[in-house]
């Protein structure tokens, strides 16, 4: 008796990104198409979730760390962007996306935890998926990542390497990274680990928010 294959309830590569920014599958740009599409239109910052895309912080305590990472997205570069809690670290990455777009950069944007991201890679595995490659490459090609607490993640071998290969593609082919983390700068190797530290520091930045919380204290 031939047995009947199971349905696969893996999502697609695009409904994931719509999912974890709190968009709906229409708003969500169809990343899929090898990013040959604009955004529509250049203040919006549709790749975050939506606390971010409604907030705005008007003048930041030390104006030197935003450009900072401006610099980095400016000139292609990996950037690490660390601080304490409730420092608006998120908030930065998305004024930063913000502004490029405003003065001409469109800027196709896939923001994510890395939580998220890494649960995504085991779903498409465990389910066999056909676009496993294909969407892999989706977060190495995207004209800009996002991975939010990069620090909250299974302490694993694998997630360690897939996080790594998927930074140095990133690094090979100059597109800029953004990797956001709650420790602080003297941990970083410890937690990211020797090869992500060594390619962000190579060209790139380490932005560590020191200024109090906009939370009160944390």
């Amino acid at each position: 008796m031939q047995s009947t294959p199971k349905t696969s309830r893996f999502e697609s590569f695009d409904t994931f990104v719509a999912r974890a920014n709190g968009v709906g599958p229409t708003d969500a740009h169809p990343l899929s198409l090898d990013f040959d599409v604009s955004w529509r239109g250049p203040h919006k910052v549709s790749a975050f979730p939506q606390l971010h895309r409604e907030k705005y912080i008007e003048a930041w305590p030390n104006d030197i760390k935003p450009q900072a990472v401006l610099e980095c997205l400016r000139y292609r570069r990996q950037c690490i962007v660390c601080g304490k809690r409730g420092v608006g670290k998120t908030q930065l990455a998305a004024w930063c996306v913000r502004h490029v777009r405003m003065v001409g950069w469109p800027c196709i944007t896939i923001y994510t935890t890395a939580l998220d991201m890494f649960a995504y890679i085991k779903a498409m595995y465990a389910a066999s998926s056909p676009h496993v490659e294909h969407n892999l490459r989706n977060f190495k090609r995207v004209p800009l990542l996002v991975i939010d607490e990069v620090q909250v993640r299974s302490d694993t071998t694998w997630e360690d390497n897939t996080l790594t290969n998927i930074v140095d593609a990133r690094y090979g082919a100059r597109l800029p990274t953004i990797l956001i983390t709650n420790v602080q700068s003297s941990q970083l190797t410890q937690t990211l680990g020797a090869s992500i530290v060594s390619r962000v520091m190579e060209g790139g930045t380490v932005v560590e928010l020191d200024w109090p919380s906009f939370r009160g204290a944390a």
